[in-house]
């Protein structure tokens, strides 16, 4: 399916200017709206559809970051796609992912039968409008037209599918192997994250830092094949941490066989990684092993059930 199908000058808005999020969403339903074929035009009114895409902003915010929001609404018995792309005249503040205004609001109005459709949309112009060059790109566009006229040069086929490239999410920090396990501990809790990629200076992949590397480092071996420790409670076993954390390095307990899986990989090969074999994380890499993406429990669950 070639996504420039649904994609018409009309329906893409340049120099929005937004009184706050309920009139962006407004404005974009109105574009898709007023296009609709007129039995399904006369069953979802305009008020309706707001009303969805508000539901669905109030569940969680559709702001992936990066100035980028994707608002979709699902709409039982819809047989059509609607996708309307808006350029905003000025950022607009929202609850985004990094806390960044919104500049560009790519919304899709699909049916509740079909779900995988509005993933590989929304996915599919999120990485398109990631790439720095496209999106000033767009924000530059003079009119309609000119976003028109490339999107009709870029590939926009469908794959319906659901790819780990659709649901993976950027590294919100990485370390290195020489990163000291005092700093690799405080990048841990500030970021809230039990699993923390390692990289070499290329972006490389080489690893992982987990909390439970961090809790084992100071246990003796056969404390994992006990079932209680009682008799020892007044062993500390942070104080082989506290006594080399001046020392050691992400390289000294990390671990080197970690999940894998190219942009390629199916939904059910993620999830296998991350319920059967119990993987913290996931992470998607390209052919020559640079980190592009993670995927964990809580990415699957907003990506692709909660969408």
């Amino acid at each position: 399916m070639n996504l420039l199908k649904f994609i018409q000058p009309e329906s893409i808005l340049t120099g929005v200017d937004a009184n706050g999020i309920e009139d962006l969403l407004r404005q974009q339903a109105q574009a898709i709206h007023t296009h609709l074929p007129d039995r399904i035009r006369k069953e979802n009114t305009l008020d309706d559809l707001v009303a969805m895409l508000l539901e669905r902003e109030e569940k969680q915010s559709t702001g992936l970051g990066n100035g980028i929001l994707v608002p979709h609404a699902r709409v039982n018995g819809f047989n059509h796609l609607g996708l309307c792309i808006a350029v905003l005249a000025k950022p607009l503040p929202y609850k985004c992912i990094d806390d960044l205004p919104v500049q560009l609001s790519c919304m899709v109005i699909a049916p509740a039968e079909t779900p995988n459709i509005v993933i590989k949309i929304w996915s599919t112009l999120a990485r398109l409008l990631n790439d720095p060059a496209v999106h000033q790109y767009f924000l530059n566009a003079p009119d309609a037209e000119t976003i028109y006229n490339y999107l009709k040069d870029y590939d926009l086929n469908l794959q319906l599918s659901v790819t780990a490239s659709d649901i993976m999410l950027p590294p919100r920090v990485t370390l290195t192997e020489d990163t000291q396990l005092q700093d690799a501990t405080h990048l841990m809790y500030k970021h809230k994250e039990a699993c923390i990629a390692v990289v070499d200076d290329e972006g490389i992949l080489v690893g992982q830092l987990t909390a439970d590397n961090v809790f084992y480092y100071g246990m003796p071996e056969f404390f994992t094949q006990l079932q209680s420790v009682s008799f020892v409670r007044n062993f500390n076993p942070l104080d082989k941490y506290f006594q080399n954390e001046n020392q050691m390095t992400a390289s000294g307990i990390m671990d080197k066989e970690v999940a894998t899986v190219p942009p390629t990989a199916t939904l059910i090969e993620v999830i296998f990684q991350l319920s059967v074999k119990k993987r913290l994380k996931v992470f998607v890499t390209a052919p020559n092993g640079k980190l592009l993406g993670v995927i964990d429990r809580l990415s699957v669950l907003d990506r692709a059930i909660n969408f």
